[in-house]
């Protein structure tokens, strides 16, 4: 839970020097986190004039926020743009101290802060969601900490959903979203802030895609611009399909290998046939037929229903022999 440290008024001189002492120590020792500042929706180039040309008329009335990390570590989490403009101009500025038990409390807070905010367009709105769905998920117990009664049924997704008034979809597509544009900050954050701040118009799907998608081994190429986006993403809905078209071979594949095979043990062990032409050439297939063949023509043997002369039983025992010498070949 976040608890503010007021800084106490003075009611003497000698401590009103200690407070100016403290203060200016405070703000000459401010840290900028680039982990949490990417949590800061980036501000429109006219909303960052509008908000130059307020601080320079009116000064900067709103205290900024820092987290008191340890004794000696404050680190800003709220009014990083105040914070920039002041320094530009040499302004002075408040501060209010805020207490956290971990960084990950730092965040629901920032997340949540931002989006009571007005000024979102739709993009930074579905980043700041999905952003706050990823969060909760990670966090120990969820929601389950604050659930009323009645809630404890719900998902992540669907208290969320019931939150913002959109719908659980809306939340799982945000949060694949929010992970698509961190993915893309990571190969080029200044593309990134152009997204967020609605100067480059890109596909959604596209980015949810990529937030799906997207690790190390399957980005061919860098992302320059928003075209390398579309690429990017088409490149990947491309594998997927095939990954989806193989699982679907291979599902296929063994449901025949498993009826055949028993179909072959029952019917003139037509296995090598079915091993020359119709088996995929993978190990694994060839072993799971040879497998249940030889599983099916055992207990056939063995069966007090068949009744087998012994010339019979010494052709399938000559089968079984070489079913058995073929399977050690794909073990």
């Amino acid at each position: 839970m976040l608890k503010k440290k007021a800084l106490l008024k003075p009611k003497t001189a000698l401590n009103l020097d200690k407070k100016i002492i403290k203060d200016e120590r405070l703000k000459q020792n401010i840290i900028i986190s680039a982990e949490l500042k990417e949590l800061i929706p980036p501000l429109q180039n006219e909303e960052r004039a509008q908000l130059e040309e307020s601080i320079l008329e009116h000064g900067c009335r709103e205290a900024l926020l820092l987290w008191e990390r340890s004794p000696n570590e404050f680190v800003l989490i709220d009014g990083h743009n105040r914070y920039s403009i002041c320094k530009k101009h040499r302004l002075n500025f408040n501060i209010k101290l805020t207490e956290f038990d971990s960084i990950t409390e730092v965040k629901d807070f920032m997340i949540r802060n931002q989006l009571g905010r007005r000024n979102l367009n739709p993009e930074q709105i579905s980043y700041l969601r999905g952003l706050r769905y990823v969060q909760e998920k990670r966090r120990k117990g969820g929601y389950q900490q604050v659930l009323s009664k009645g809630q404890n049924n719900l998902s992540t997704s669907e208290l969320i959903a019931q939150e913002f008034k959109v719908s659980e979809k809306t939340i799982k597509r945000d949060a694949n979203y929010a992970k698509g544009i961190n993915k893309i900050g990571q190969l080029n954050n200044q593309l990134k802030a152009l997204i967020l701040k609605g100067d480059n118009q890109v596909n959604k799907q596209e980015i949810q895609l990529i937030g799906q998608q997207l690790n190390e081994q399957n980005n061919p190429f860098p992302i320059r611009s928003v075209k390398d986006i579309g690429k990017l993403a088409a490149h990947l809905k491309n594998n997927k399909e095939q990954h989806k078209y193989g699982q679907k071979e291979r599902r296929l594949n063994s449901n025949t290998v498993a009826k055949y095979a028993i179909e072959a043990s029952k019917d003139g062990f037509q296995l090598i046939d079915f091993l020359n032409k119709e088996v995929p050439k993978e190990h694994q297939y060839i072993h799971a037929v040879l497998s249940v063949a030889i599983h099916q023509i055992e207990n056939s043997i063995e069966s007090p229903k068949n009744i087998l002369n012994e010339q019979k039983v010494q052709e399938i025992e000559g089968e079984l022999k070489w079913l058995r010498k073929q399977l050690k070949r794909f073990q």
